[in-house]
C-alpha cells in the first residue's frame, strides 16, 4: 500500500512540474551585435599570405554570402620590420607584398584598425612560424567510383618535432581551399618519426558541392595538382578542428553544448591569425581513371 502511495506521489510531482513549464527567453548583453571576423595567415612561402576582414551575421539571422570590412589599416610586425597587407581586387580581403615571406622562429604580431560603425577599433593578434614538422616524399592518387579522386602520401613526420599539420589540394593551381577539403592532423607524440607510407587522407570529388553550389569539375589528363602541407601551432590547429566541429550536424544527445571557438584575437573580434610552414608538392593527371591496384604497382607496393 505504501508503494503504491508512494507512486501516486510522483505521479502527481510529475504532472504538477510538466503543467508549471514556462517558456525560456534566452538573454545576451551581445544579441543582436555583429562581430568583426577576421581570417589571416602568413606562410613561409608567401602563399597564403592574407588577412580577410568581414562582418559576422546577429544572432538569429541568416546572412547570404559574407559582408566585406574595407578601408581598414593591416599591419604585420616582426623583428624583421612592419608589412603593410593592402586591399587589392577583393573588397575585404588585404594581401601581403609578393616578396613577404614568414621566418621559421618569428613571433608575427597582427594589428588591425577599423572605422566601419559597430565595430570600430583596434584587434591585435599574434602567432609564431613553426618549423617544418614533416618531410613529404610524394604523393600520387587514383579513381574511386565514377566521380572521387584519392591522394594518398608518402613521407615521415620529423623525429623530435611535435607539431600540427593541416594538408589540402589545389586543382588547376586554383586557391588552395577553394576545392580541396582541409585534413587536419594532430601532433601527437605517437606519431613522432613515423612515416606516412601512402596513407590515403585526401579526397576530390566532382559531385555537386552543396555549401557553394556548383559543380566541381572532373579531373582530365594534363590536370595539375598541388598539394600543401602546412605545419601549423597548437591554436591553429584547435581552431579549425571547432570551426569544422560546429559546421556539421550532431545527434543533440551525444555532443557537447556550442561554444565559441578558440582564438587568439582581442579587441572583441572572433576568427584567427596563424602562421604556417608550407611543404608543397605537385603532379600532373596522366590518366584519370587510373586504378587503386596501378598506382601501388607503379610504388612498387604490390607485384
Amino acid at each position: 500500500m505504501k508503494r503504491i502511495i508512494r507512486y501516486i506521489a510522483a505521479a502527481a510531482l510529475l504532472a504538477g512540474a510538466v503543467s508549471c513549464v514556462e517558456d525560456f527567453e534566452p538573454g545576451s548583453k551581445d544579441f543582436g551585435r555583429s562581430r568583426l571576423v577576421i581570417d589571416g595567415m602568413v606562410t613561409s612561402d608567401g602563399s597564403g599570405n592574407r588577412v580577410r576582414l568581414s562582418m559576422s551575421a546577429p544572432y538569429g539571422t541568416v546572412k547570404e554570402g559574407f559582408e566585406p570590412v574595407t578601408g581598414a589599416s593591416v599591419t604585420v610586425s616582426s623583428a624583421d620590420g612592419t608589412v603593410v597587407f593592402k586591399e587589392k581586387d577583393e573588397a575585404g580581403l588585404y594581401l601581403a607584398p609578393e616578396d613577404f615571406c614568414g621566418r621559421v622562429g618569428q613571433t608575427y604580431h597582427l594589428r588591425v584598425e577599423t572605422d566601419t560603425p559597430g565595430i570600430a577599433g583596434v584587434y591585435e593578434a599574434e602567432d609564431v612560424m613553426p618549423e617544418s614538422g614533416v618531410r613529404a616524399d610524394a604523393f600520387d592518387y587514383y579513381r574511386m567510383g565514377d566521380s572521387m579522386w584519392v591522394f594518398a602520401i608518402w613521407g615521415q613526420d620529423m623525429p623530435g618535432i611535435i607539431s600540427n599539420y593541416a594538408a589540402v589540394l589545389s586543382i588547376r593551381d586554383g586557391v588552395p581551399d577553394e576545392f580541396g577539403n582541409w585534413v587536419f592532423i594532430s601532433g601527437l607524440q605517437i606519431f613522432d618519426g613515423n612515416y606516412l607510407n601512402g596513407g590515403e587522407y585526401l579526397f576530390y570529388s566532382s559531385n555537386p558541392d552543396p555549401s557553394r553550389g556548383e559543380l566541381r569539375p572532373a579531373l582530365e589528363k594534363g590536370d595539375r595538382v598541388v598539394l600543401y602541407f602546412y605545419s601549423i601551432s597548437d591554436i591553429f590547429y584547435k581552431y579549425k578542428m571547432a570551426m569544422l566541429d560546429e559546421s556539421v550536424a550532431h545527434l543533440p544527445l551525444f555532443t557537447a553544448q556550442p561554444a565559441n571557438l578558440p582564438a587568439n584575437i582581442s579587441g572583441g573580434a572572433v576568427g584567427l591569425f596563424g602562421c604556417a610552414y608550407v611543404t608543397k608538392m605537385s603532379l600532373v593527371v596522366n590518366d584519370p581513371a587510373r586504378t587503386r591496384l596501378q598506382m601501388l604497382k607503379d610504388h612498387g607496393m604490390v607485384p
